[in-house]
């Protein structure tokens, strides 16, 4: 494991898995997300944490984080991130979601069965009323899991999308629930690195060690290929991400 800092944070990480602190951390993929202080967010594929703990400094005391992660290895270390930062605003719920309740097969390293709950329905159980701000990452199943009453209440998304067809779903999904629509541009993605990596040199430097100099390998590739390391920006129909908002 790999300790990193993000302000006030402690972020344990495995070395394989640095790329997910550049993407939130210097990128500032989920920037274009407004959380205020009390908000309830909800991260759908919540990984190893990154969003959730920094989410959870933006809400405050007063908001709440559900942090959804069904996969073992990754649940366990945003458990030990929660547990370090010693944060009392996040949820953590070991389920995937779906439009229905019961299990799914799922296969990070290895096929394993895990429960499935909607939105609603985990709203319910915690004794949330709405969600506020989502962030989903859920390896293809976003359509599944935008059906329910929730949308009504949603002010804000962003939501990773996985081939062309899932693609044009999720946003006319949320046309219809009159959400207006928005991309993370290359010149956002290198005014938020460039930013950032100048903020928080010294915890991108330990980051580019750990990692073998990610970050520095990434941008050469661009300059060679142009293609960019941030898939909401590089135009790839199988990977992207939808960006929207409701004006309340």
């Amino acid at each position: 494991m790999v300790k990193l800092r993000y302000k006030d944070l402690i972020l344990d990480v495995e070395p394989s898995y640095i790329n997910m602190f550049y993407a939130i951390y210097i990128a500032g993929e989920y920037d274009f997300l407004t959380i205020r202080q009390g908000d309830i967010v909800l991260d759908a594929g919540a990984s190893w944490g990154d969003f959730s703990l920094k989410a959870s400094k933006l809400v405050g005391k007063s908001g709440k984080i559900i942090a959804v992660e069904p996969d073992p290895v990754f649940f366990k270390m945003l458990k030990r991130n929660i547990i370090i930062n010693q944060i009392s605003n996040i949820i953590a719920v070991k389920k995937a979601l779906s439009d229905v309740e019961g299990y799914c097969l799922i296969d990070y390293r290895k096929r394993i069965r895990v429960p499935t709950i909607s939105v609603d329905n985990l709203l319910k159980e915690n004794k949330v009323k709405k969600v506020d701000v989502l962030k989903m990452d859920i390896e293809g199943d976003e359509v599944k899991a935008l059906k329910g009453s929730f949308l009504n209440n949603l002010r804000e998304a962003a939501i990773e999308t996985h081939g062309q067809k899932n693609y044009n779903v999720i946003k006319q999904i949320l046309k219809d629930h009159e959400f207006t629509l928005y991309s993370y541009d290359k010149r956002t993605f290198f005014m938020n690195s460039f930013k950032n990596t100048l903020r928080y040199i010294n915890c991108f430097m330990f980051a580019e060690f750990k990692s073998k100099f990610l970050a520095t390998r990434s941008t050469i590739e661009y300059l060679l290929h142009r293609t960019l390391p941030v898939p909401a920006s590089n135009g790839d129909t199988n990977y992207r991400i939808v960006y929207a908002k409701k004006n309340f």
